[in-house]
């Protein structure tokens, strides 16, 4: 196979990667050489360099793949780095621990690609010469099924950043750069207090700009007064809604659920969007219990999403686990659960934005789960809660 260099002359070897210095080694757990992965697979592994002597070594990795037919290469993306490997630790020594790396991609078409992962040497300045992994992609989505991609995010009163300032284009730019079909947002103001706006109608046009798309919206009020101004729920979608609802919550009176039916691949798929109470775990399990019963009434599949504010091991997620199934989880056992370095998918201070499933979607297998890192060169975040996006098959 015939390999076209990129800007600087590489040299490109298997197994565990040492550059021109000797201290300087990589290695790829999956995939493996040689393996047959699907459309959507995880790159991971480790990188040091041992003459380093106050950290790794390595500070980031970046990912090309080479196709088989000897066209140009392919950018895949910057790998996270910084994930705990005790086992690195323990033959190496201590500092070497958070060494780990990992990238989810469903960048590559099917056939065969040498996958070329080039770890950034801290130590040099530099990039070290690349490890090099043969692999094929599977055609695992059929002609008869398509990809949907579902974001969940709180943007905290519609857009006010940790540094205080109320900017919806920064939230409105990070979400497009995920390339969503779908965006559950909750904390949506219209025309209040936060930001003064109509947000749902701002949040369509920032959208419809920065994706040349149009989209589609449902917006839920939380107190149950559907046309008055307030905080709630929104849906967007690239799809048309087929038809759309409202319910407000019992307990408490003042949580809702936007609810949208949309097409994807001749499949009815329901989107459902709501935030639980932050305060107290009783109310959020009346709550749970409550929206479990009206959805149940919903059409399959159903995909619901929302700012639970609740950890994975309280009594309203356990609740809600027995008739739906969190995406997150489902990515994490088989491998393409992603976030960041120093990140297991904590979406504010801990895990308390979801993705759900229902059991009865018969028509919806996870792909992947994404965490993603949206703090700027300050620190800064757009919002007080992380993004998540769960990629669909919808066969």
């Amino acid at each position: 196979m015939r390999l076209r260099s990129i800007a600087l002359a590489v040299l490109l070897i298997a197994g565990v990667s040492a550059s021109a210095r000797a201290a300087s080694l990589t290695s790829v757990d999956v995939p493996t050489r040689g393996a047959t992965v699907p459309q959507t697979f995880l790159i991971g592994g480790w990188a040091i360099d041992r003459a380093a002597t106050t950290s790794t070594g390595v500070s980031t990795l970046h990912i090309w793949a080479y196709p088989a037919n000897g066209a140009p290469p392919q950018w895949v993306g910057a790998a996270s780095y910084g994930y705990t490997r005790a086992d690195v630790a323990a033959v190496f020594g201590s500092q070497f621990r958070p060494s780990g790396f990992n990238l989810v991609t469903s960048s590559l078409s099917p056939g065969g690609w040498v996958l070329a992962i080039f770890p950034y040497n801290s130590l040099r300045g530099a990039f070290d010469p690349a490890i090099t992994v043969p692999i094929t992609v599977a055609s695992t989505v059929s002609s008869t099924s398509k990809l949907l991609r579902v974001l969940q995010w709180n943007t905290h009163h519609g857009g006010f950043g940790t540094d205080g300032v109320y900017s919806p284009d920064r939230v409105a730019s990070w979400a497009a750069s995920f390339k969503p079909d779908v965006i559950m947002f909750n904390e949506i103001e219209k025309n209040d207090y936060w930001g003064n706006q109509d947000q749902p109608e701002v949040y369509k046009a920032l959208l419809q700009q920065k994706t040349g798309k149009t989209w589609y919206y449902v917006f839920a009020q939380e107190f149950g007064q559907w046309t008055s101004n307030g905080k709630g729920n929104l849906i967007l979608s690239t799809y048309p809604l087929n038809s759309i609802n409202r319910y407000e919550l019992l307990h408490n009176y003042d949580r809702s659920v936007a609810l949208a039916q949309i097409t994807v691949n001749g499949r009815n798929v329901t989107l459902a969007s709501t935030h639980l109470d932050p305060y107290d775990a009783t109310l959020r399990l009346a709550q749970a219990t409550e929206l479990i019963g009206w959805a149940a009434g919903q059409a399959e599949n159903r995909i619901l999403a929302g700012d639970m504010n609740a950890w994975p091991d309280q009594t309203s997620i356990a609740q809600l686990n027995n008739s739906y199934n969190d995406t997150w989880t489902v990515a994490a056992n088989a491998g393409t659960a992603v976030a960041f370095a120093g990140n297991s998918g904590e979406t504010m201070k801990g895990r308390i934005d979801y993705i759900f499933t229902s059991r009865g979607a018969s028509n919806l297998v996870v792909k992947s789960s994404q965490v993603y890192d949206t703090r700027d060169a300050n620190g800064v975040t757009p919002s007080d809660h992380r993004p998540v996006l769960t990629v669909f098959e919808v066969r």
